[in-house]
C-alpha cells in the first residue's frame, strides 16, 4: 500500500507561491524605503490574476497539476523579463544593444510558445513537477520571509531597548498659567543657511528672515544640522539625542539602517507630548519613517485607486508590464515625472492643511510636518508653477553632475517655499487661540557638490511666546526640544553640545565632525 502524498505534493500550490514571491522579495530588498501598505495591493492583484489564470487553465486541460504547470511557467516568464531586459540594456553586440523589446519579446513568446507545448503533451507527467516546485517554491521563499520576519523581530526590539536610554525620564506637566500651546514642528528639507544661499545660490533670503522676526521669530544665524541625512537628523532632534547615546550600535562600519525609522516613528518627543495629552497630527511624505500613520490625525492627498505608486512602479519595471510601461507612458508614468508630479501634490496638500484645516482643529497638538521642498525633484518655479520635473543624484553619476542647472532649481524652490511658509505661518497664528510653538528647521543643508560643510548649514527659526531667552545663534536641532521641554513643560535637560556630523548614505554611521566656522558678520541681526 502506498503512503499518502503530504500536502506539499498532494496539491500544486507552486504556482501561488511563485506570483508571491516577486512581490515580497522586492518590498524586502526595498523595506527601509517603503511602508508595509505599499504591497498589499500589489499581493491582491497577483493573488487574484495568478487564481484567475489557474482557474481557466484548469478548465482547458481538466487537470490542477497541469494548469499549474503552465501556470508557474508563464508567472516566472512574466516576472523574470524586466530584469532580463535591464541586464540586456547594458550589452552591446556588434553594434547592437541587446536590451530592445524589438528583441527579447519575440524570444519570449518562442520560448514561452515552446513550453507550454512541450507541457501539454500526453507524454509529459505534470503529477510528477508538482513536488519539486513546491519544495523549490517554498525554498526561495525562505528568504524575503526570513528577511521581512528578521526586520520586524528588530523593530521590536528597538521599540523596548532604544530611546528610553537616551535620557532620563523626568516629571513634566502642562502650563498652570494657560492652555497648553500647540507644537508644530515644520522640516523644510534641505533649507540651506542664509550664508550657503548667498554665496552659492545668488539667493538673499534676508526678506524672508525679516518677516519672520518681524512676527515674532528667533532665528538661529549660525545654526548647523547634527547629521547630513534626513532620518539620522530626525533620529537625533525628536530623540533629543545624539545617535551614539541611543544605541550602541550606530558605529562605524555598521551599515543598519532599519532601527532608525523606528526611533523617528515612535521618537521621545511625540510619547512625551503624547502623555502629557496631545494628538500627534503628521502628514504623508513618501518617506516611511516620516509617515507616522497610527497618527491621531495622518493626513494624505486624495489619490485614485487606479493610479500607480512608486512600489508598483519598481515591480511593473521587472516584469513584461515594462513593455506596456514603455509602450503607453501616459497610463503609467515613468519614474522621471512620475515622482516629481507626486512630490508637488503633497507640497501642496501639505501647505493648505497648515493654513486651513490644521489650525482648526482641537488641541493641544503636535504637528509635525516633513515637507520635501527645497530638495530636489525641483518641481516648482519661484512662483510656484509647475515646470518640467528636475531630478538630481549627483553622488550617484558625478559625470552627469551639473551645478548650475541643480543651483537654478534649488533657488527656485527656496524663493516658493519662504513666500509659502510665510503666508502658512502668518495664518497658523492668527487661528490659534493660544499662540503657538513653532519650529521650522531644515533636516540638512543642500547637497554639498564639493563643498560639503554646506549640508550642514540649516535654517532654523523658533516662534516661541514666552520668549527665546534659551535660544542662541548657534543652536543645533539636538537642543531644540531639551530647550522647548525646559520653558514650557517644567524640564530640567540641559543642553548638549552643537555638534555636527557628516557621513555619506551607504555608510551611515562613518562620521566626520564637522566644526562650526560661521562667519558672524556675515549673518542677518
Amino acid at each position: 500500500m502506498k503512503p499518502k502524498l503530504s500536502i506539499i505534493g498532494q496539491f500544486p500550490w507552486h504556482s501561488l507561491l511563485f506570483g508571491i514571491y516577486p512581490v515580497l522579495t522586492l518590498y524586502a530588498y526595498n523595506i527601509n524605503e517603503v511602508i508595509p501598505d505599499v504591497v498589499i495591493r500589489p499581493l491582491i492583484v497577483t493573488v487574484l490574476l495568478t487564481l484567475t489564470l489557474l482557474g481557466i487553465l484548469k478548465l482547458l486541460f481538466r487537470d490542477w497539476h497541469r494548469a499549474a504547470l503552465v501556470t508557474s511557467v508563464l508567472l516566472i516568464l512574466f516576472f523574470s523579463y524586466g530584469h532580463v531586459y535591464n541586464y540586456l540594456k547594458t550589452m552591446n553586440l556588434i553594434g547592437l544593444i541587446l536590451g530592445r523589446h524589438r528583441y527579447l519579446l519575440p524570444l519570449w513568446a518562442v520560448l514561452g510558445g515552446l513550453l507550454v507545448w512541450w507541457m501539454t503533451r500526453k507524454s509529459v507527467n505534470p503529477r510528477a513537477w508538482t513536488s519539486p516546485l513546491n519544495l523549490i517554491a517554498v525554498f526561495i521563499l525562505l528568504f524575503p520571509v526570513y528577511q521581512l520576519t528578521d526586520y520586524a523581530l528588530r523593530n521590536v526590539r528597538a521599540s523596548t531597548d532604544q530611546a528610553e536610554t537616551a535620557h532620563n525620564p523626568q516629571e513634566l506637566h502642562l502650563p498652570t498659567d494657560q492652555p497648553p500651546p500647540d507644537i508644530y514642528y515644520i522640516i523644510l528639507d534641505s533649507y540651506g543657511r542664509s550664508d550657503v544661499l548667498r554665496e552659492f545660490y545668488n539667493l538673499d533670503n534676508t526678506p524672508f528672515l525679516d518677516e519672520l522676526i518681524a512676527m515674532g521669530f528667533y532665528v538661529a544665524s549660525c545654526s548647523q544640522s547634527n547629521y547630513t541625512q534626513t532620518v539620522l537628523s530626525l533620529t537625533s532632534s525628536l530623540n533629543l539625542n545624539y545617535l551614539e547615546a541611543l544605541d550602541d550600535e550606530f558605529v562605524a562600519g555598521n551599515t543598519d539602517r532599519s532601527p532608525l525609522r523606528n526611533l523617528v516613528r515612535n521618537n521621545f518627543v511625540r510619547r512625551t507630548l503624547e502623555g502629557l495629552g496631545y494628538k500627534t497630527v503628521t502628514f504623508k511624505t513618501g518617506l516611511p519613517a516620516t509617515e507616522w500613520e497610527e497618527a491621531d490625525v495622518y493626513l494624505e492627498p486624495t489619490q485614485s485607486w487606479f493610479r500607480v505608486n512608486e512600489f508598483e512602479f519598481m515591480l511593473i519595471q521587472t516584469t513584461l508590464g515594462r513593455l506596456l510601461q514603455d509602450a503607453a507612458k501616459k497610463l503609467i508614468p515613468p519614474e522621471e515625472k512620475g515622482t516629481p508630479n507626486w512630490y508637488r501634490e503633497r507640497t501642496l496638500f501639505a501647505l493648505a492643511a497648515l493654513e486651513d484645516y490644521v489650525p482648526s482643529l482641537r488641541g493641544p497638538k503636535f504637528v509635525f510636518a516633513h515637507i520635501i521642498t527645497p530638495h530636489f525633484p525641483f518641481v516648482f518655479g519661484p512662483n510656484g508653477e509647475a515646470i518640467e520635473p528636475v531630478y538630481f543624484k549627483p553622488w550617484d553619476d558625478p559625470d552627469k553632475a551639473d551645478f548650475e542647472t541643480y543651483a537654478i532649481g534649488y533657488r527656485n524652490q527656496v524663493i516658493y517655499i519662504s513666500r509659502e511658509i510665510t503666508r502658512v505661518v502668518q495664518q497658523m497664528i492668527s487661528k490659534s487661540q493660544t499662540p503657538p510653538i513653532i519650529i521650522i528647521q531644515a533636516d540638512h543643508g543642500p547637497t554639498p557638490w564639493e563643498h560639503v560643510e554646506n549640508r550642514t548649514y540649516i535654517l532654523n527659526a523658533y516662534y516661541l511666546p514666552h520668549g527665546s531667552e534659551a535660544l542662541y545663534e548657534t543652536i543645533s536641532p539636538v537642543n531644540t526640544f531639551r530647550v522647548i521641554f525646559n520653558s514650557y513643560f517644567g524640564g530640567d535637560y540641559g543642553l548638549l553640545e552643537d555638534i555636527s556630523y557628516q557621513s555619506w548614505y551607504k555608510r551611515p554611521y562613518d562620521f566626520t565632525v564637522i566644526p562650526n566656522q560661521c562667519d558672524h558678520s556675515q549673518t542677518p541681526p
